[in-house]
Order: structure tokens, then C-alpha cells, then sequence
């Protein structure tokens, strides 16, 4: 139904502002000398798998949108979202 689609879309975009907050405080603590330790490195594969999860879920709500508006918004989120994974993968080494 479209309150249950709304509803899974406001779940999904908190989801995405919890892993940029996240992102942004990991970034703050890169000290100067560029060199991060294990725990940093920890910490970015954990938000490396939410981010993984967030574009499970934004995928499968790609199969329940009707209307064109929607699914072509959500495949540009998609596609932003997959290059936040690939850049939290190369930054922890995976």
C-alpha cells in the first residue's frame, strides 16, 4: 500500500542520514598524520555493511514502485548509495 511504501521510505532515508552522520564522525577523527587505527578501520566496515543493507532494502522497494517519478529517484539514490559502499570498502581495505 502507498502508507506502508512511505512508511518503508522514511525508515530507509533515516537509515541514510544515520550512516552520513556516522560517516562524517568517523571522518573528523582521521588524525593528521593520515594514519587511522584498527578500531577506525572496524568502524568503517561496520557502516560499509549498513550501507550494504541500506541498498538491500532501497533495491527491493525498486520492485513494489509504480509510479515513474519514484523509481527514478530511488535508482539515483541507489546508485549514490553504491558508490558510498565502494568508498567505505576501499577506505577500511576490502
Amino acid at each position: 500500500s502507498q502508507s506502508r511504501s512511505g512508511a518503508e521510505a522514511m525508515k530507509l532515508a533515516d537509515l541514510q542520514k544515520q550512516i552520513i552522520t556516522a560517516t562524517w564522525n568517523l571522518v573528523r577523527q582521521i588524525p593528521a598524520s593520515g594514519n587511522v587505527s584498527t578500531n577506525f578501520t572496524n568502524d568503517v566496515a561496520v557502516l560499509r555493511d549498513a550501507q550494504a543493507n541500506a541498498i538491500e532494502q532501497a533495491e527491493a522497494m525498486q520492485e513494489e514502485v509504480s509510479d515513474e517519478a519514484s523509481a527514478r529517484h530511488l535508482q539515483n539514490a541507489v546508485k549514490v548509495m553504491q558508490l558510498a559502499e565502494d568508498t567505505l570498502a576501499s577506505a577500511c581495505g576490502s
